[in-house]
């Protein structure tokens, strides 16, 4: 027994050098695509109303632009743009057609023939090349011009298949979808008409079409009802078929504006507009058959008012949105997504237009440069250059979840070591609200806050509503989607962290935490309007079945607990003292602790059995 009793005071020594322990870490960094930086704005139309923007890389620093003017004419304007992003200079502009051309979606066919799919008079389907030289001058424009449909062609998405191969998807009449195949020579002389496939009868609009591996190509788009849906198909490379494979539909409420890219071999990242125009990011894996198409992780990126997106990968994890925002207000948004697709950060969101931002085309520039396309006040037509940038430390970053408290560090602001108060976490699910807002205060820098759920991570930005409840409360606030089973809110300052997971059982509940628990580094004892709602560490499920084995006595366990209490380990309990003696333990209580060290029950069964000490006087507090 003595040598239990010395095992018995390691732990308690244990115990008290865990409980008083705070974390530091001095050299944070911030996630990839932390920065994004503004550098260069060009208007290259003014006074017009400028839609329906196609921005493609020519060469390492020429770029064309596909877009619609005020008549709804087409036009191709080129541009030279420096690797850095601080030199947009106009080159040539030419119009490509004279009654009408929108929705175009353009590819370069070798380094000087461009190809641009359009919707012309009557929304007619039809494609056309065009040459251009290295410098940006439109050397030729309709080499061949040829009406593909003639009832209707928009929401067109037009990809490379090989060399002289190329297919188009988009909408015909009724809505339906299709997708179109041509070969075109290199020089751009000559387009023929190989396969149309009807793969949708009903509707198919917003489309976005990837190529994913050997003869497997990927389309999303926007189906009946407003759905979202992906569909693969194999084209060969003749193009002399289209074979529907399989189809996935991953929104049942409302998809669109989608822009799909791909993440990896088999793994692809789609940014859409759900319902109330809620901006999400959706992964899947797509087999090299495209025979199996899984839903991976899904992220709500922003509530309400995020359209006319354009995602962009930066690096091999780090990816960029453009999105037009509340008020159409121009956004970029920045994402960390894994190989799998299982993990999908957010990283930051800049605004870069506080008046208009819409029809945006994003294009990569160089490793940390890109372009964008877009229609600004009175739909005047704006080239705009960034940098993204990453590993730049969390103090000097403006990303959301920062701020929410004193800036400098006061590591004692709550009580030794304890500079981090949480005091509610409230959500709301009911009807069209998908929101959860978190009160919390830190006294040592800016709180980085996160919302994960069974479809990935997401961090959680300041609310623009900051009702003045005092001082030291700030109120942040996520979204959720509408059809998730639990969410775990973290939030994290230089020293401190606090942790708490919520099974959806109602649509709406709010928590509330002490003032004296909510700053806790690992939020160990945390309570509500129930009583103690704990996270209890490991080592204490060590002394339960110590106890529980005989190994230590029952006074000793007694005595371990009042420990806890007196740190606030276990929470909702006035510290006071332990009278050991007034009774004996019931048995039960002891087989409770042995089954919790088992884990046979959970450990909130197994502080029911500490609340019945307390109730009865075994262990008593004042």
């Amino acid at each position: 027994m003595g040598f239990l009793k010395i095992k018995y005071l390691i732990l308690m020594i244990l115990v008290i050098s865990l409980a008083s322990y705070s974390p530091i870490n001095n050299t944070a960094f911030a996630n990839e695509g932390s920065i994004v930086t503004g550098i260069q704005s060009l208007e290259h139309a003014d006074s017009e109303t400028i839609t329906y923007n196609s921005l493609i890389q020519l060469d390492s620093d020429t770029y064309v632009l596909a877009y619609t003017d005020a008549a709804g004419d087409g036009f191709i304007q080129t541009f030279t743009i420096s690797a850095d992003g601080t030199t947009i200079t106009k080159v040539s502009n030419e119009e490509h057609n004279t009654a009408d051309g929108t929705h175009h979606s353009a590819v370069m066919i070798d380094s000087d023939t461009y190809l641009v799919a359009y919707a012309s008079s009557a929304s007619m389907g039809k494609i056309s090349t065009h040459t251009i030289s290295a410098d940006g001058t439109i050397t030729a424009t309709n080499i061949i011009k040829l009406e593909h449909e003639t009832n209707k062609a928009t929401y067109n998405s037009l990809v490379q298949v090989d060399s002289n191969t190329y297919a188009l998807a988009y909408t015909g009449a009724g809505d339906d979808g299709h997708i179109q195949t041509f070969t075109i020579p290199t020089t751009g002389a000559s387009i023929d008409k190989v396969a149309n496939e009807e793969h949708n009868e009903s509707d198919a609009t917003y489309n976005s079409l990837v190529h994913v591996v050997s003869n497997t190509y990927a389309l999303a788009y926007t189906g009946s009802g407003g759905d979202g849906f992906i569909q693969t198909f194999t084209i060969p490379t003749t193009g002399a078929s289209i074979t529907a494979v399989a189809i996935l539909e991953h929104d049942t409420s409302d998809a669109t504006y989608n822009s799909l890219v791909q993440v990896d071999s088999d793994t692809y990242a789609l940014a859409y507009t759900g319902s109330d125009d809620n901006g999400f990011i959706q992964t899947f894996t797509i087999s090299a058959d495209g025979e199996t198409i899984t839903e991976v992780a899904n992220l709500a990126t922003v509530s309400g008012d995020s359209t006319y997106n354009s995602l962009v990968k930066v690096d091999a994890d780090t990816y960029a949105l453009a999105y037009t925002g509340a008020d159409d207000d121009g956004f970029i948004q920045t994402f960390t997504i894994s190989a799998d697709g299982e993990t999908i950060t957010n990283v930051n969101t800049s605004e870069h237009n506080t008046s208009k931002a819409t029809y945006n085309s994003l294009v990569k520039v160089d490793a940390d440069t890109y372009a964008l396309a877009y229609a600004d006040t009175d739909d005047d037509g704006f080239i705009q250059t960034f940098t993204i940038s990453d590993n730049v430390p969390v103090e000097t970053v403006s990303a959301a979840g920062g701020g929410g408290g004193n800036q400098s560090c006061n590591s004692k602001g709550f009580g030794t070591g304890k500079s981090l108060a949480v005091y509610e976490v409230s959500y709301n699910l009911c009807g069209d609200n998908r929101s959860v807002d978190i009160l919390a205060y830190s006294t040592c820098g800016g709180i980085k806050a996160q919302l994960t759920t069974e479809y990935g991570t997401s961090l959680v930005g300041l609310s623009s509503d900051q009702p003045l409840i005092d001082d030291e409360t700030t109120v942040y606030t996520g979204v959720l989607r509408d059809d998730i089973k639990s969410f775990t809110v973290k939030m994290e300052n230089k020293r401190n962290e606090f942790e708490d997971k919520f099974v959806i059982n109602e649509c709406k509940d709010t928590k509330k935490y002490s003032q004296i628990t909510g700053y806790t580094s690992s939020q160990q004892g945390t309570f509500g309007d129930k009583g103690i709602i704990v996270s209890v560490p490991t080592w204490v499920k060590n002394t339960a079945g110590w106890w529980a084995e005989d190994k230590i006595s029952e006074g000793e366990f007694v005595k371990g607990i009042e420990f806890l209490i007196k740190e606030r380990i276990i929470d909702n309990i006035t510290t006071g003292t332990v009278d050991s003696s007034s009774s004996s333990v019931p048995e039960w209580v002891k087989n409770t602790a042995g089954w919790w060290a088992e884990d046979k029950i959970s450990e909130g069964e197994f502080v029911k059995g500490i609340e019945y000490l307390v109730k009865v006087g075994i262990i008593q507090v004042s």
